[in-house]
C-alpha cells in the first residue's frame, strides 16, 4: 500500500495501523534485480546518482502528516510499538529498520525477464536458473 495513501486515513478518521519495513529504498525489487543478474542500481537509495546519500526519516513523515508513528529496534520494541498503536484514535505508523538482503524469500516464480545472451556471467546463471523453473510449472494450473 502507498504510504501516503495509508496517511489519508487521518484526514478522513478512519485509523490504520502502518507497518514500515524501512530496508533504504526498494530492497525487494534490488533483490530481484540482483537475482536476476544485475547489479545493484537506482533502486537504494545508496545505489542512486544522488551527491548525498540521505535517509528518509519515515516517523517524521508520518507525524508532519498526522498520523503518531514510533521506530521500533527490537522485536521487543515492536511488541511495545503494536500495543500503543492499537490504543491511539488515528492511524499510527511503526518503523523498522531492516537490511534489504536479509528478507526471507518465498521461493514463489516472479517472472521477470531475464536476457537470453549477456556478456555478464550473473544474467546468464539467472537464465539457466529461470528456463529451469519453467520447465517446472504445470500450464493453466
Amino acid at each position: 500500500m502507498n504510504f501516503q495513501f495509508a496517511l489519508l486515513t487521518v484526514l478522513t478518521g478512519h485509523k490504520m495501523i502502518v507497518i514500515i519495513c524501512d530496508n533504504g529504498g526498494y530492497g525487494v525489487i534490488n533483490r530481484l534485480q540482483n537475482f536476476k543478474g544485475g547489479e545493484s542500481y537506482n533502486n537504494l537509495i545508496k545505489d542512486c546518482n544522488v551527491k548525498t546519500v540521505f535517509h528518509v526519516d519515515f516517523v517524521k513523515h508520518a507525524e508532519s502528516m498526522g498520523a503518531y508513528a514510533r521506530k521500533a529496534s527490537s522485536l521487543a520494541e515492536f511488541d511495545q510499538a503494536l500495543d500503543w498503536a492499537k490504543t491511539t484514535d488515528r492511524t499510527t505508523v511503526i518503523v523498522i529498520e531492516n537490511d534489504a538482503f536479509v528478507w526471507t524469500p518465498g521461493d514463489a516464480m516472479w517472472d521477470v525477464g531475464v536476457p537470453t545472451v549477456s556478456k555478464r556471467k550473473e544474467v546468464n546463471e539467472a537464465r539457466k536458473y529461470q528456463d529451469a523453473l519453467r520447465a517446472k510449472q504445470r500450464i493453466g494450473v
